[in-house]
């Protein structure tokens, strides 16, 4: 495990860091623009981080200008990795930090950023609480991912436009996760003068659902939003089509990440974020992926697009009359996820939640269903 020593040597690192940035007025045309990378590089989660680390290195050998350094090291989606890992880069005088893929390694690697004030894009971890609290703790982040908030506002503004004119209902698996996706809904529903014909909590993991479908056709439901993971969906499916009770079922991002075993009913709905290497904005970056033979699954196109807003942002605060966070938020780079806007605490102002619908085994993206802002 790496040993934090190096705090004993904070001021001779905030000296280096200091001399760095009162020379970037004067950087050359070709500086070199250090990155870090917070990533799972071992564990459970390595693959995930491998995938985006790959991604970073070729967004930054493809950078036009300045030399773009990607300086890695292993959070291991853990809290002690977070605060271990933010250490190592620290010491390795990079000038700001991409990753942060889970919550964990978020909580234990920004308080340590804090000591050299350096920014961090966190391109996976959603928990409200990374950008509500950062100005209180004295953080600075901007999160490429989407917050939680934001599959609960689509989820309440995409179908409460879809089912106005069917009765539906809302049910949970009683999970924190399913509750406030249902209530996200059903909150929304009620604003526009809409209201469920059944609402409940069901228990989950069963196998089967008969009791709650015959509770569902009772109520006249035709259309289901389910706060719960695509196995329960797939079982309240396959029992209702047994039955005879025809059953729209919708949920939330959950549903694509459904087990290989696990068949939805065609028809299903789905709120989620698009596979981004199929969006148009994501050409380029995809093609480059390819190009240099890696995955563009996972993490890789956020973290591709989070090294072009970096770089760029970077590059423009050498060239001075502009702070990096300025730079960040200007709004105005074109990037593999398209153009970034922040709001005041560091989400995104564009809610990049979409409807899908489940065809032949496949979930594919319904026109014109973005979040209006």
């Amino acid at each position: 495990m790496f040993v934090p020593a190096l705090f004993s040597s904070l001021a001779i690192r905030r000296a280096l860091l200091a001399a760095l940035l009162a020379g970037t007025a004067a950087a050359p045309a070709n500086a070199e623009i250090r990155i870090g990378a917070s990533l799972p590089l071992s564990g459970d989660f390595e693959l995930l981080g491998r995938q985006a680390l790959d991604a970073m290195k070729v967004a930054a050998a493809n950078f036009s200008g300045d030399t773009v350094t990607i300086v890695e090291a292993d959070d291991a989606c853990e809290t002690q990795g977070g605060q271990d890992a933010a250490v190592a880069l620290q010491e390795a005088a990079v000038e700001i930090v991409i990753g942060y893929i889970c919550t964990e390694a978020a909580d234990g690697g920004l308080p340590a950023l804090k000591e050299d004030a350096l920014t961090a894009l966190v391109i996976g971890a959603r928990t409200a609480s990374l950008t509500e609290t950062a100005e209180k703790n004295g953080w600075k982040l901007l999160r490429i991912a989407p917050a939680a908030r934001h599959e609960r506002e689509a989820v309440g503004a995409i179908l409460s436009r879809q089912w106005r004119d069917v009765p539906f209902a809302i049910i949970d698996d009683g999970t924190l996760y399913g509750r406030e996706l249902a209530e996200g809904l059903r909150f929304a529903a009620e604003e526009n003068g809409l209201k469920p014909v059944f609402v409940d909590t069901f228990r989950p993991q069963l196998d089967n659902q008969v009791a709650l479908v015959r509770r569902l056709q009772k109520a006249g439901a035709t259309h289901v939003f389910i706060g719960g993971d695509a196995a329960d969906a797939a079982v309240i499916g396959a029992d209702a089509a047994r039955l005879g009770v025809p059953l729209t079922l919708a949920g939330g991002d959950t549903f694509r990440a459904s087990p290989l075993d696990v068949e939805l009913p065609e028809g299903t709905l789905m709120v989620s974020t698009p596979d981004w290497a199929t969006t148009l904005q994501a050409n380029d970056a995809a093609f480059a992926l390819q190009r240099a033979g890696v995955s563009a699954d996972g993490y890789a196109l956020p973290a591709h697009a989070a090294v072009e807003l970096a770089a760029h942002a970077l590059h423009a605060a050498h060239s001075g009359g502009q702070t990096l966070q300025d730079a960040l938020r200007q709004g105005d780079v074109a990037t593999a996820l398209g153009v970034l806007r922040f709001d005041a605490i560091g989400d995104l102002v564009d809610n990049p939640f979409r409807l899908f619908i489940y065809d032949r085994g496949a979930f594919r993206p319904v026109d014109d269903t973005a979040v209006s802002n």
